[in-house]
C-alpha cells in the first residue's frame, strides 16, 4: 500500500526505504503519483554491477566508474580536478580487491568537522561522488552550492533544520532493516 507523505521536493515512504522499486500490484510503483516514473531498470542493472563488485555494501566502487569509465569513455571524469583524481585513483586503483574508503570531502585535517568545506570542494571540483560534484555544476543548484559555500552560518542554520527533519523520519538500525539484493524485491 503506498503510504508516502511529502517533504518539500522530497517524498518519503517509511523513511526513504526505495520502496518505489517494489513490484508488485500494491506497491508504491503502481501508485498514481509514480506512474511518470522511469528508468527502474536502469536502476537494477547498476544495483547489479554493484552487487558483482561489492556485495550488501557500498565503498569504492561508487566512484571506479567515474575515475577510470566515464560513460564508457576508458577515460576519467573530465570535471574531476587533477590532483583529486590522482588521490583518488590512488585510494582506489582499478581492479583492487581491498576495501579502500575515500573520504567525500576532500578538505585536509577537515574530515571530522563539520562545517561547510565540502561545498567549497566541490566547487573547486573536488567532488568525490559524481552527483555531488554536478551540485555545483548544473544551474539549478549551483547557487545554493555557491550560497553554502561562502556561508558558514547558512550551512549551519540549513544543516540543523535538516536533521531535525531526518529525526522525524523512522530509521531503522541494527537487523531491523535490510540491503536488498535486487531493488525489485523484498530479500
Amino acid at each position: 500500500m503506498y503510504e508516502g507523505r511529502n517533504e518539500g521536493p522530497l517524498s518519503l515512504t517509511k523513511g526513504c526505504d526505495g520502496s518505489v522499486f517494489l513490484d508488485g500490484g500494491d506497491t508504491e510503483k503502481t501508485a498514481t503519483p509514480s506512474q511518470d516514473l522511469g528508468g527502474f531498470n536502469t536502476v537494477d542493472d547498476i544495483k547489479t554491477a554493484i552487487e558483482k563488485i561489492c556485495p550488501e555494501v557500498v565503498s569504492c566502487a561508487d566512484v571506479l566508474r567515474r575515475l577510470y569509465n566515464v560513460r564508457n569513455s576508458n577515460k576519467p571524469d573530465p570535471t574531476i580536478s587533477s590532483s583529486l583524481l590522482q588521490l583518488l585513483q590512488n585510494t582506489c586503483p582499478l581492479n583492487s580487491q581491498s576495501d579502500d574508503e575515500a573520504f567525500l570531502d576532500q578538505t585536509p585535517n577537515s574530515h571530522f568537522i563539520l562545517d561547510n568545506a565540502y561545498y567549497n570542494q566541490i566547487l573547486a571540483h573536488n567532488g568525490t561522488m559524481e552527483i555531488d560534484q554536478n551540485m555545483a555544476l548544473h544551474p539549478l543548484t549551483s547557487g545554493l552550492v555557491k550560497g553554502l559555500a561562502d556561508s558558514p552560518d547558512q550551512f549551519l542554520d540549513q544543516f540543523g533544520a535538516a536533521m531535525v527533519k531526518m529525526a522525524r523520519i523512522g530509521v531503522l538500525t541494527g537487523n531491523q532493516g535490510k540491503i536488498r539484493k535486487t531493488c525489485s524485491s523484498v530479500n
